[in-house]
């Protein structure tokens, strides 16, 4: 999995630790556009998670979600963190709310972290939109051909207002990172992509969830109920103009939005 060249995570800057987790199919290569604003507060770890294009070998079998924590709790150990703030995405997200509920997180900020429903299976949901975005990029890539705005921007506008802004190396990244996860059977065997959200406990550490009023791949208002009961002590913003994946859409909102908790967390008056 991890193979020659290829870069397992990042590891820069200064201040207090802030961990970013990626989504499904992708690596810690998805956080670049927002790596310089965070860095400049923070000592951003950012990881790929087990079964990804760099990361670590999943164990054989099924691999629910708790397999993808317990892969980043052995990286935070490893680290040499204790407690960190957490950013993520979708997968990323939900792994982010399951590191506060194991007294990990000093502060959560999860960018439509998937939640609980949708009105299809997620496995079929989740492999049309893959595949759909898979070709996109592909037929970009190989055919070197412009924007098309049905063949090629519609597919990308699933994960991104904005998928425009990938050139032609960041849509080559994001290929090869497509086909470098291996995850997705061993979530399958499991029994759900994203397994329905238990309520967190007050009390573990401030969260907050950030939704892209743009987010096609999973709508707002499918969740909005669900959130709202499973995390009731958690700040739930709707963020303008940006996708499911936000990082390229908007990366100076995307930043701010981690770090105005982050920073809030920080602040506050130690024991």
């Amino acid at each position: 999995m991890t193979g020659p060249g290829v870069q397992q995570a990042f590891r820069d800057g200064q201040g207090t630790p802030l961990v970013l987790l990626h989504p499904l199919f992708g690596s810690w290569r998805t956080w670049r556009p927002v790596l310089g604003p965070l860095t400049a507060h923070h000592e951003v770890f950012a990881l790929t998670l087990a079964g990804h294009r760099g990361g670590a070998e999943l164990p054989p079998g099924p691999a629910p979600l708790a397999v993808f924590v317990d892969h980043v709790e052995r990286d935070l150990d490893a680290a040499g963190f204790d407690t960190v703030h957490v950013a993520g995405n979708s997968l990323g997200g939900r792994i982010a709310v399951e590191l506060a509920r194991r007294g990990r997180a000093r502060s959560v900020t999860a960018f439509s972290p998937g939640c609980t429903r949708r009105p299809w299976p997620d496995g079929i949901w989740l492999l049309v939109a893959l595949g759909l975005l898979r070709a996109s990029l592909a037929l970009e890539h190989l055919l070197a051909v412009k924007t098309h705005p049905v063949v090629h921007r519609w597919p990308r506008r699933l994960l991104m207002e904005h998928g425009e802004r990938l050139g032609p190396e960041e849509r080559k990244e994001a290929l090869d990172d497509i086909r470098g996860c291996h995850a997705l059977a061993r979530i399958a065997k499991a029994g759900r992509v994203e397994p329905r959200m238990s309520p967190l406990p007050p009390g573990n550490c401030p969260v907050r969830i950030a939704w892209g009023s743009r987010d096609r791949l999973t709508p707002y208002t499918w969740v909005e109920r669900p959130l709202r009961t499973v995390l009731p002590d958690a700040e739930i913003i709707v963020l303008a103009e940006i996708g499911h994946t936000p990082m390229w859409d908007d990366p100076s909102l995307v930043a701010s939005t981690i770090r105005s908790l982050s920073e809030r967390v920080d602040a506050m008056p130690t024991e």
